[in-house]
């Protein structure tokens, strides 16, 4: 699943929501802001290492890197860990922080969405700029979210891959969204509900 929207548009909400489903997770944390918004279930880590040993242990982990693992070449680590664990949700709360300096997905990314679905590896990715992440990281997922993005290039971007011209003659707006099941199939324009007091979607 790919989740795209500007900051405050929903999309973290929304993938929230979804990570109980699942009883292996990790959720990777570039830019820091999931520790407060998860459960205490989830077992902190700050590098490749600490995470490969946590995981021997816990079924939910949180990765928040520290300044010398923020390099996508620790993210690869990362991701090729996912990999090979296998039957792990794999959720990454901003895509472009992971991405190398071209733009391209490192090599376990990749790995994850093209061969993961045999080792039980799903992905969750949201991104502000979806215009900027690999389009095969994009390509390949089998359910798209649009909330409100910020730049035309990037309504422009999810229109092409979604077929759907509204997302740029009809921006999402507040905690509205676009979604598309992959496969040409238009189911919509929906609209996030937060519940007033716990803040999480419903």
């Amino acid at each position: 699943m790919i989740l795209v929207g500007k900051t405050g548009s929903g999309k973290t909400t929304l993938a929230l929501t979804l990570l109980p489903a699942y009883k292996h997770v990790i959720a990777i944390d570039p830019i820091h802001v999931l520790k407060e918004k998860l459960p205490d279930t989830f077992h902190l880590c700050r590098s490749p290492e600490e995470l490969s040993r946590a995981g021997r242990r816990y079924q939910r982990l949180l990765y928040q890197p520290s300044p010398e693992h923020m390099g996508w070449e620790s993210y690869d680590l990362v991701y090729h860990w996912c990999f090979n664990r296998g039957n792990t949700m794999v959720y990454t709360d901003e895509a472009l922080r992971v991405m190398r300096p071209s733009g391209q997905a490192p090599r376990w990314m990749e790995a994850c969405y093209t061969a993961g679905r045999q080792k039980g590896v799903g992905m969750i990715t949201s991104t502000q700029r979806p215009a900027k992440v690999d389009l095969r990281v994009m390509s390949e997922a089998e359910h798209y979210v649009a909330f409100a993005l910020k730049l035309p290039q990037d309504r422009k971007r999810m229109a092409e891959l979604l077929g759907d011209e509204r997302i740029v003659t009809q921006p999402a707006k507040g905690y509205g969204f676009y979604y598309n099941s992959g496969d040409g199939d238009h189911l919509g324009y929906f609209s996030l509900k937060l519940d007033p007091h716990e803040k999480k979607g419903v």
